[in-house]
Formats: structure tokens, C-alpha cells, sequence
């Protein structure tokens, strides 16, 4: 495109009419201002051009920016709901696991996992009271609470179960810190925390020593009153067939059916402390409460015990006025006759059984004391358990079911008061009981 400037065009008519070398020099320089001015105009067109094509770009730029401002807030806005529910999320899991924690120490079973590595990684305070023991980081190798002679038969159900990803319950015995021996009840259920994914074991252990004590107990008991009952029904056979198929004196009748009136007591009093004791720790033993005078009962028993053929002196001691106590009297004879029952059975070679009583401050302390075989130190905290006997060459010949001591502690117990025992092997024992003033 050829730009037109009118005062070029003048110039250059004029440059013409002059002629001479000045006039083509002039010529010449006002071509070249006429160049230098069209590229001039054609810079400032393309300047103008840009600045408007700048323009066009910085209010699109100024739109697209706005959008993502727009679009940036909405991010920030679901940025914050986001972290808001996550706050809760982990606020609510933290809370979880409180609760989960608060209600796993309180819990009367010990809790306990076992992760994928067949490792302990945690206990609750139950598992930690049974095992004896307060510190952590040590439950990791649970084997190492395994019993010595139950751990091949417990390993080799445990690898079954984690084996074939099934539940295990076992019955088997742990070795506390202490070195103390417990029968625990095991159920533990593979932990799957997401789908197709094994996690470990989770489970509880119960102490069920006291069932399996209660258990050997029952066979004791069956064992043992099976011997008792034997005994007098055997005598009360053999003397009844004796008397029925000879003739005999009357003297001496009188005394096979002395016999047999003795073993039919003797029979009598064990079943009776059998329902007895049933009855009082089932709650449905009745008591008949009233002021009773323990001096004439005491009299009463010690006769009856002194009228018996024995090797043995029986005293009496009861302090002046001693003041009516609150009781059922039948039930105290009962507790008397297996005191002193006891005495003269733990006195094989006689001796001396002195029955005292006393006021101590607001209570009456009742002793039954012999002169027999004694105790040694360590049983005496079990002899109030049902069915316990002592066991040891003195007397093992004494015969008895374990009865009579723990019916005396639940009647005494009944009334308020509780019993204990002293004894030095050789040299005797000291049974006594208390009861509250009326």
C-alpha cells in the first residue's frame, strides 16, 4: 500500500522544476523521509492493532480468571466441608475407641488381639488382673502364658483354627506371674476389618477356675459321701441280718440295736448337713431369731458329748452375766455338736476339750479347744471350704465328708458373726466363733 503525503508530493514538484544535483539531492531526502514515514504510520498501526488485540486477550484472561476464582472458591468451600467431616470422622473414632477401651477394662472377661503375625498387640485390665501382671509390652508372645503341659494340645488347635480361618474356643490352663496355675475358657474369631483381608484374632478369656474347683469338688463330694453313707449302711445291714438270723440275749440285742440307733444317727446327720448347707447357700435356710442365753445351751451340748463313752475330760468356762445374743438355737446347737464332734474326732487319745465363751466388747467369742493331732499352718485357711478334709497320717483314718466345718461358717455368717482357727501341730487346736450382743 503507497501512502500519500501532500507536502512530500509538493516537495518533490518543486525539486523537478529546480533541477541541478541540489534538486536530486533533495529528491532523494525526501524519498527517504517519505519511507521513513510510511513505516512509521505502519508501526503505529500494528502498535494499535496489538494494544487492541492485548485488550481482547486481558478481558478474556480477566474472564478466565474470574471463572477460576469462582471455581477455586468451590474447591476451597468443599476443601473445608471435607476437612470439617474428617474433624468429626476422627473426632467420632477417637470417641470410639474411648468407649471401646472404657467398656473393655470394665469388662469381668479378659479381652485381648492377636494380629497377623500371630504377636499380642493388646490386652485389657481383666487379662492383665488374671495374668498378675501391670506391666505392658510384654503380651506380645501370648504362648508364653501357656501352661508347660498344655501347650502342644493348645498350639495345635490354635494353628487349625488360624489355618482355616475358624473360630477356636479351648478350654486349657495359663501360668500366671505369680506362678499360680488358672483354668481359662478361650473363644477367639478371626478379625476382618475389610473384605478379603484377614486381620488377626480377637477373643476373650474367662476364669473358670472356680467352675472347675466346683467340678473336682462334686466328684469329691460323690466319692466321699459315697464313702460315708456305705459305712453306717453296712452296719445297720450286717447287725439287722445278724439279729434275724440268730437268736441272741437280750443284753446283747440291746446292744446291736445300740449300734444300729448310733450308725442311724451318724447317717442322719450327714444327709442333714448335705440339705442343710444346699439350703443356706441357695438362700432358703429359714432362721428362727430370738434372744437366746448361750450359758444353758453350752451346758446342754457338753453333757450330751460328756454322757458319750470317751477317753476325754470336758470343761466348761463362761464369764459371769454374759448377755443374751441374738440367735436361732437349733442352729447354734448344730454349730456346737460339729465343733465338739470335731474335737473328740481330732483327739484320737483323749485329752482335755474346754468349751469357753466370753463378752468382747459388743460380741460373745465362743472357743472350742482340744488337745489333739493339730493342724498344720497351711490348710488352715482351706478347712471352712465344702468337702475339704484333712489328709495326713493322723487323720486319715478319721472319717467325715467336709461338711460340718463349712455348714458352721454359712450359720455363723447368717447371724452376723464369723469364725476362725488356731492350731500348732501336736499340741491341739482353738475353733472359735462370735456372735453380736442382743
Amino acid at each position: 500500500m503507497t501512502l500519500e503525503f501532500p507536502a512530500f508530493t509538493h516537495l518533490e514538484q518543486l525539486t523537478r522544476q529546480v533541477g541541478g544535483p541540489l534538486a536530486a539531492e533533495l529528491r532523494n531526502t525526501v524519498h527517504t523521509l517519505r519511507n521513513q514515514l510510511h513505516d512509521a504510520r505502519q508501526e503505529a498501526e500494528r502498535l494499535a492493532q496489538a494494544q487492541a488485540d492485548a485488550i481482547v486477550n486481558s478481558a478474556m484472561m480477566m474472564s478466565e480468571l474470574q471463572t477460576a476464582r469462582v471455581d477455586l472458591e468451590a474447591s476451597n468451600t468443599v476443601i473445608q466441608t471435607m476437612n470439617q467431616a474428617l474433624q468429626t470422622a476422627l473426632a467420632t473414632a477417637q470417641e470410639n475407641e474411648k468407649r471401646f477401651r472404657l467398656l473393655s477394662d470394665a469388662a469381668p472377661v479378659g479381652i485381648f488381639q492377636i494380629d497377623q503375625a500371630d504377636r499380642c498387640i493388646y490386652v485389657n485390665t481383666g487379662l492383665r488382673r488374671l495374668l498378675k501382671t501391670t506391666e505392658t509390652g510384654k503380651e506380645a508372645d501370648w504362648r508364653q502364658w501357656l501352661a508347660p503341659n498344655d501347650q502342644v494340645t493348645v498350639l495345635a488347635r490354635w494353628r487349625e483354627a488360624i489355618t482355616q480361618g475358624k473360630e477356636f474356643a479351648h478350654e486349657f490352663r495359663i501360668l500366671t506371674t505369680e506362678g499360680k496355675l488358672c483354668w481359662v475358657l478361650v473363644h477367639a474369631r478371626p478379625l476382618q476389618l475389610n473384605v478379603n483381608t484377614w486381620d488377626g484374632y480377637i477373643g476373650t478369656m474367662t476364669d473358670i477356675t472356680p467352675h472347675k474347683e466346683a467340678e473336682q469338688l462334686k466328684d469329691e463330694l460323690v466319692s466321699t459321701v459315697s464313702h460315708e453313707l456305705r459305712t453306717p449302711l453296712a452296719s445297720l445291714r450286717g447287725f439287722t441280718e445278724l439279729m434275724l438270723e440268730r437268736a441272741f440275749s437280750p443284753e446283747k440285742q440291746r446292744e446291736f440295736i445300740g449300734i444300729i440307733q448310733q450308725e442311724a444317727i451318724r447317717l442322719t446327720n450327714l444327709i442333714n448337713d448335705f440339705l442343710d448347707l444346699q439350703r443356706i447357700q441357695s438362700a432358703k435356710q429359714r432362721y428362727d431369731f430370738t434372744r437366746v442365753s448361750l450359758e444353758p445351751l453350752l451346758q446342754e451340748q457338753l453333757r450330751f458329748f460328756s454322757s458319750e463313752k470317751s477317753q476325754h475330760t470336758f470343761r466348761i468356762s463362761v464369764d459371769p452375766a454374759l448377755p443374751f445374743v441374738h440367735a436361732d438355737a437349733d442352729r447354734l446347737r448344730q454349730v456346737l455338736g460339729n465343733l465338739l464332734s470335731n474335737a473328740i474326732k481330732f483327739s484320737p487319745h483323749g485329752g482335755g476339750i474346754s468349751l469357753k465363751a466370753s463378752q468382747e466388747g459388743e460380741e460373745i467369742k465362743v472357743k472350742v479347744i482340744d488337745q489333739g493331732v493339730g493342724i498344720p499352718r497351711e490348710i488352715l485357711p482351706k478347712l471352712f471350704r465344702k468337702f475339704f478334709r484333712v489328709e495326713n497320717a493322723d487323720t486319715r483314718k478319721i472319717g467325715g465328708t467336709g461338711l460340718g466345718l463349712a455348714l458352721v461358717k454359712e450359720i455363723i455368717e447368717a447371724h452376723g458373726g464369723y469364725v476362725g482357727v488356731e492350731s500348732i501341730v501336736g499340741q491341739g487346736s482353738t475353733f472359735y466363733f462370735t456372735l453380736p450382743v442382743a
